[in-house]
């Protein structure tokens, strides 16, 4: 009995620490995770800074200043640039990103949503988990470009972000081959990794 009881307290023990070493390892991944995240809505919002001081008016240069920003950031799946009116006009980078192009962001409820309160409110949006243009799971923003102070809205510069690309950009280093990582929205699932 004095064994038993024994194992029964070190399983106990074992346990509790697993359990505390679980929480912390999870708060610490939510937190880099929030971290990356907002670091890329940083990366997009400075698009729509330099296209609002009235630089990157050109396609071209618009493109290839988003284009640079994704190389550095493969988090990122795409910086577009959408009209006023909701259209998509430039996807950067150009080779995956094409089948958004002249795709009209309110037709999608989701996205049509955040697109309307960027416009009302004059600041960033982003959208609810949603399947993308591009194919895949995720999320988009939206930073209206204003560059007069009182001025109408000419565009929006478009954050797109796909939830396995940038978990695994964020998580790079080897903790997704040490611990299981599920993500949810509502209980519904966003990503988990092949140890979950």
């Amino acid at each position: 009995v004095t064994l038993g009881a024994l194992l029964w307290t070190a399983g106990r023990a074992a346990q509790a620490e697993l359990d505390i070493t679980t929480r912390i390892m999870g708060q610490q991944a939510a937190f880099r995770l929030d971290q990356c995240l907002n670091a890329s809505l940083v990366l997009v919002d400075s698009v729509r800074r330099e296209r609002q001081l009235g630089a990157l008016v050109e396609p071209a240069d618009f493109e290839a200043r988003a284009s640079l920003l994704h190389e550095h950031f493969p988090g990122l799946q795409a910086i577009n640039w959408v009209g006023p009116g909701g259209r998509i006009t430039v996807v950067a980078p150009d080779d995956v990103n094409r089948v958004a192009l002249g795709r009209s962001i309110v037709d999608n409820p989701i996205a049509g949503e955040a697109f309307r309160r960027a416009s009302a409110t004059r600041r960033p949006a982003v959208t609810a988990p949603l399947e993308l243009f591009q194919g895949g799971l995720g999320f988009v923003s939206y930073h209206p470009v204003v560059p007069q102070r009182d001025g109408p809205i000419v565009g929006y510069v478009n954050g797109v972000f796909r939830v396995d690309t940038l978990v695994e950009t964020c998580f790079q280093g080897g903790m997704l081959s040490r611990y299981g990582l599920r993500l949810a929205d509502n209980s519904v699932d966003l990503y988990r990794s092949n140890l979950w």
